[in-house]
């Protein structure tokens, strides 16, 4: 229990702070530019922030803890089941990283929604997204989540694992401190954001094309190859931003779960 409010919480701190850096990670991606063609106006501004609190709640929320709840046990259990390290970080990051990506594609869907075709609110775009696929429309682009998600949490958890060992054997400490914490996850972070952007691009266009205005739609590997031979530089928009969010945003998502879990584990305890 204390995996998932840790992650839940954390999860959540975080996308409040980085969501309309997000939100123009998202712009920019669908745009597959600059994001010159619209100009900065404070209603612009004020738009990357819609929809955050429902997306948040529904989405990153839950299915981060989720995540968390299924990593820390998992990862253990496999060790003791005589998994090396580096199978165990990836295979649980593997088993949390498919239902979590599940649970969340819905609130991401309808978020791409809201920041690609200007809807006013969340409602808003889940009510476009139902008229024009029903149901299944909410699930547009799980295949790309799930290319995008399982490989990024097996870069991101391994990169994170891999600092955190060899540091604490080089600085000869037994656990790390939170600026240690802080530094370990921005590196992991960034490294994961860059490697995994393409992936992330080619989820965004599948989601944007939820509520049916984009034409025929278009399965992930079609997708990619369009991007790639179409305008291939397009791959790596937003991955400024996208690097900051997971830098940055690893560096307070780490800080903020191991406080969160050591305070709810002391309260089980007692």
């Amino acid at each position: 229990m204390d995996s998932f409010l840790g992650g839940f919480a954390a999860a959540g701190a975080t996308d409040a702070v980085f969501y309309g850096v997000d939100s123009y990670k998202t712009q920019l991606q669908a745009e597959g530019g600059t994001g010159t063609a619209r100009r900065w106006t404070p209603a612009r501004v004020a738009g990357l922030f819609r929809g955050a609190g429902p997306v948040i709640a529904l989405g990153s929320a839950p299915s981060i803890g989720l995540f968390f709840a299924i990593y820390d046990n998992a990862g253990p259990a496999l060790q003791h089941a005589g998994a090396g390290d580096g199978v165990a970080t990836i295979a649980a990051s593997v088993m949390g990283a498919v239902p979590a990506s599940l649970i969340g594609n819905p609130a991401d869907t309808v978020k791409k929604q809201i920041m690609v075709e200007g809807h006013a609110s969340f409602s808003s775009a889940a009510r476009a997204v139902w008229k024009a696929q029903g149901a299944a429309g909410f699930f547009r682009g799980y295949e790309a989540n799930l290319l995008k998600d399982v490989p990024f949490a097996g870069i991101k958890l391994g990169l994170y694992e891999s600092l955190k060992y060899w540091y604490l054997r080089a600085a000869r400490k037994a656990e790390a401190g939170s600026l240690d914490t802080a530094a370990i996850g921005m590196l992991s972070g960034v490294a994961s954001a860059v490697l995994t952007n393409p992936l992330d691009v080619v989820n965004t266009r599948l989601k944007a094309a939820a509520s049916g205005v984009e034409g025929a739609p278009r399965g992930f590997a079609a997708e990619l190859r369009h991007v790639a031979q179409v305008q291939p530089a397009a791959l790596l928009s937003g991955v400024v931003p996208r690097g900051c969010i997971l830098g940055f945003g690893s560096s307070f998502f780490w800080l903020v779960y191991a406080v969160v879990k050591r305070g709810t584990g002391a309260i089980e305890a007692r």
